[in-house]
């Protein structure tokens, strides 16, 4: 009876700082958003187009820091079921529209493909950095906790904002050349799926993953 009471409070507080965590990262999503529209010099539906954007990417990105820290075996399985959406989505939405969405001048169906792939390989990729230590292992030492807290709410923030400004940037800077680029090449049109396509995973997926599995394993590095 003693555990269970004193794990409670702990999985209400890990829960609240779950809810925090999201809250906390998606605002520096849009922080970030806002600060290159008067840097860049976008209009106002580029900015509410690229906050919508942006803001909807970086949903999974409290779960994945929240995956450093948290105790709970119920909250662990849940946090996953919230990081797998974007993969699972972009797999089973390109496969559906593989086969249900006819070719026409402005889709090439083998695109869904490249989609449904990306989606794949998040997943399996996901699935992976999460059973290797983000859910499988328990901490009870409490510098430990701490240095997983530390981590989780400086480090994470700062390496998966900067990383996904860093992909931002890169597939802005290469749309101009997609566009102008035509539909007939088969370099262009590969390219117009496949940027995009990675741009997503990586930002709601691949970066998070791996920014939360570094915090996980510097906070239990001895000093």
């Amino acid at each position: 009876m003693r555990d269970n009471r004193t794990n409670r409070p702990s999985a209400i507080a890990e829960l609240a700082l779950w809810g925090l965590a999201g809250l906390f990262l998606t605002a520096l999503a849009l922080m970030a958003v806002t600060t290159a529209k008067y840097l860049v010099g976008w209009t106002e539906s580029q900015w509410i187009t690229a906050s919508v954007a942006v803001g909807a990417m970086s949903l999974t990105w409290g779960s994945w820091a929240s995956l450093v820290w948290t105790r709970s075996r119920v909250l662990k399985t849940l946090m996953v079921a919230v990081v797998v959406i974007p993969a699972a989505v972009m797999m089973l939405a390109g496969g559906w529209a593989f086969l249900n969405v006819p070719e026409n001048r402005w889709v090439w169906k083998w695109g869904w493909l490249i989609v449904a792939g990306h989606g794949l390989g998040a997943l399996a990729a996901t699935l992976y950095v999460c059973g290797r230590g983000l859910v499988s292992r328990a901490v009870e030492d409490s510098q430990v906790r701490a240095r997983q807290l530390v981590l989780g709410w400086l480090v994470f923030p700062l390496l998966v904002v900067g990383a996904s400004t860093g992909v931002v940037a890169a597939m802005l800077a290469l749309m101009p050349e997609m566009v102008a680029g035509g539909g007939d090449g088969v370099i262009e049109t590969l390219t117009r799926w496949i940027v995009p396509s990675q741009a997503v995973i990586l930002i709601t997926t691949l970066l998070p993953a791996g920014a939360a599995s570094l915090c996980e394993r510097l906070a239990r590095t001895p000093e």
